[in-house]
Parts: structure tokens; C-alpha cells; sequence
């Protein structure tokens, strides 16, 4: 009978932490820690009371499947609330950098018949001139081009006139 109490015990430690709570509760990372606690400790419990059976693998085997789904019930919610966190935490930093922005973007009032101050500008490095090319001088490439032309036919037409110079290879 005491054994029978203690399984009936565990199964509610296991099954408790996965009972719909208000959601003030259940909406918290604390809240979903101390349930993965109160699993733990319910799965030594039970691995403790299996220990007494007969059938000791058997009772383990059922005790592990129900902290395993326990847990897994646990992790899902636990990975929701910290989504839903970060999804509010980016929420309010486009909110904060959006009221910057509208902050920037307003000039501020000025009163009639006194000069506003001016808001001194950011000094920037020295600006490098940049390095002048010389001029291209296209008459002079011509000419150069030009001459280059006239040497390549007199080397050309003085060959002609030369003739062959060696003898033609022979014939194998």
C-alpha cells in the first residue's frame, strides 16, 4: 500500500508542474525553474520508490519517460518566455532609438529678438589635395608612334633587299 501512495506521489510531482496555472504564475522563468526543480526532485522520488519493486527496470523506465515529457513540457515553455523577453526587449529599444530620432529630427524653439546658439560643428580631418596629373601630351605619343613606324618598314624593305642571308635547311 505504501509503495502504491508512493508512485501515486510521484506521478503527481511529475504531472502538477504541468497543470495550467494562472498565468501571472505560469508566465515567469522563476516559475518554470521551480517546476523543473519540483520534477527533479519528483524523479528521485520515484527512482528511489522503483528501487523497492520487483519489477525495478520497468518502474525506472516509466519514471524516466514521464520526467523526460515533464521536461520537455518545461523547455518549451521556458524557450516561449524567453522569446516573448526578447521580442519585447527589441520592441523597446525601436522604440527608444525611434524617440531619439524624433528628438533629433526637432530643431529646438528659439526666442524672438535673441540669436540662437549655433551648435558648433564636429572638426574634420584636413582634406589632402589630391596629387595632379601631368598633362598628357598626345602630339608627342604620336610622333613617337610615328617613328617607330618608320624604322619597322626600313628594317623591313632593307631584309628585301639583303635576300635570304643562310642557306635553306636540308631536306631529310
Amino acid at each position: 500500500m505504501r509503495a502504491r501512495a508512493r508512485c501515486l506521489l510521484a506521478v503527481l510531482m511529475l504531472v502538477l508542474p504541468l497543470w495550467p496555472w494562472p498565468a501571472a504564475r505560469a508566465d515567469s522563468l522563476a516559475a518554470v525553474r521551480q517546476a523543473q526543480q519540483a520534477a527533479d526532485a519528483a524523479h528521485r522520488r520515484a527512482s528511489a520508490a522503483c528501487a523497492q519493486r520487483f519489477f525495478v527496470n520497468d518502474c525506472l523506465r516509466h519514471a524516466d519517460t514521464r520526467w523526460r515529457r515533464a521536461q520537455a513540457a518545461l523547455r518549451l515553455r521556458q524557450v516561449k518566455l524567453q522569446r516573448a523577453q526578447r521580442a519585447a526587449a527589441a520592441q523597446a529599444e525601436r522604440a527608444r532609438v525611434a524617440a531619439r530620432l524624433r528628438q533629433r529630427a526637432v530643431p529646438t524653439p528659439r526666442a524672438p529678438g535673441r540669436p540662437g546658439v549655433e551648435p558648433t560643428p564636429h572638426p574634420r580631418a584636413p582634406r589632402v589635395a589630391p596629387i595632379p596629373r601631368p598633362a598628357h601630351d598626345a602630339s608627342a605619343a604620336r610622333a613617337a608612334y610615328a617613328a617607330k613606324l618608320r624604322s619597322y618598314a626600313a628594317r623591313r624593305a632593307q631584309a628585301a633587299r639583303q635576300g635570304p642571308t643562310a642557306a635553306p635547311l636540308p631536306l631529310p
